[in-house]
């Protein structure tokens, strides 16, 4: 019977062979440069971590209310220096039929049409058969409210809410 010595492995041996198991056992050979969403701790990617542009639209689309903090926007987020709310009544009068009447609107006189503004009319005082719009004028924005119909139509006094939006 032949006997035959087993030799010692190599140091380099031992070196690969330990190399291999750890990056086969801990899934390190193919980990090392792939990160999934499901390795990332919640709230641990801030904006420094990101490419610059290398988010899309699709990336962010699923963003909802919930997702924002109350409270931590602000105008200036959002391109605009303020947002204000008013109320104002109009003595409208008789609409002609088929016409329009024209108002400036109070407390924006000098306004150049940088504002963006909502003008709703009260529906308690309204007449569901006028139209009720905003036009830019030169030196402020008018009011303007026209009578579609064939018949004149006496509006009286009309409230409304405004509100506005000023650009930046």
């Amino acid at each position: 019977m032949l006997r035959r010595s087993l030799r010692r492995p190599s140091h380099a041996t031992v070196v690969a062979y330990l190399a291999l198991f750890v990056a086969v056992g801990t899934g390190g050979a193919y980990a090392a440069n792939t990160v999934r969403s499901s390795d990332i701790v919640d709230g641990q990617v801030n904006s420094a971590d990101v490419k610059d542009q290398s988010l899309t639209t699709f990336d962010v689309s699923t963003f909802l209310g919930a997702d924002i903090v109350d409270g931590t926007i602000t105008a200036r987020d959002i391109g605009i220096n303020g947002v204000t709310h008013s109320d104002f009544g109009v003595t409208i009068g008789t609409v002609g039929a088929q016409s329009c009447k024209y108002f400036p609107l109070p407390g924006f006189e000098g306004s150049t049409g940088s504002d963006h503004l909502v003008v709703t009319p009260q529906f308690v005082d309204s007449s569901i058969n006028l139209i009720y719009t905003v036009e830019a004028g030169t030196s402020y924005p008018y009011l303007k409210i026209c009578n579609p119909t064939p018949s004149a139509i006496n509006d009286g006094f009309t409230s409304f809410d405004v509100l506005a939006i000023a650009e930046e």
